[in-house]
């Protein structure tokens, strides 16, 4: 089911225009529904970035504006707590649900990603002050999921 829900959304964030080269937001807490926002997101050829809600919103939203993120994957929880101004959110509380984005089957083709191109972007804190994005290949991240 896990595999399925993710491939629905990668599904949807193609439909909606997200696709090889972007970046999609998530600000969600550890569970089902997190871990299908992260395989979705890259199985639609996008990469993630982490937004953490307990953040302060000043950070939240120079992490949105500097990613270039248009679209932000939340809860209904997280969703006063991260500045969402300007993107399209999706919400995923109900995205463990079999009727959860149903219309997206699985069997259309996705796109084909190089192992060369951005699995996440990962913002540290900065020696400036200012955070910054460091990216994670899908290659990288491949070899440390065989190497653990």
């Amino acid at each position: 089911a896990l595999a399925s829900q993710a491939e629905r959304l990668a599904h949807y964030l193609n439909e909606m225009g997200v696709g090889v080269g972007d970046r999609v937001g998530i600000g969600l807490p550890r569970g089902s529904a997190l871990l299908i926002a992260v395989l979705g997101v890259m199985q639609s050829g996008a990469s993630y970035v982490a937004l953490e809600p307990s953040l302060p919103d000043a950070r939240l939203s120079y992490l949105i504006e500097d990613a270039g993120i248009d679209t932000v994957l939340l809860n209904e929880a997280s969703l006063s707590s991260i500045p969402v101004s300007g993107v399209d959110v999706l919400l995923m509380d109900e995205a463990t649900s079999a009727e959860w984005l149903a219309e997206f089957i699985e069997g259309d083709t996705l796109p084909e990603i190089s192992e060369t191109a951005e699995a996440y972007v990962l913002y540290t804190s900065g020696s400036t002050g200012e955070p910054k994005g460091v990216s994670v290949a899908q290659r990288g991240l491949s070899h440390y999921v065989s190497h653990a």
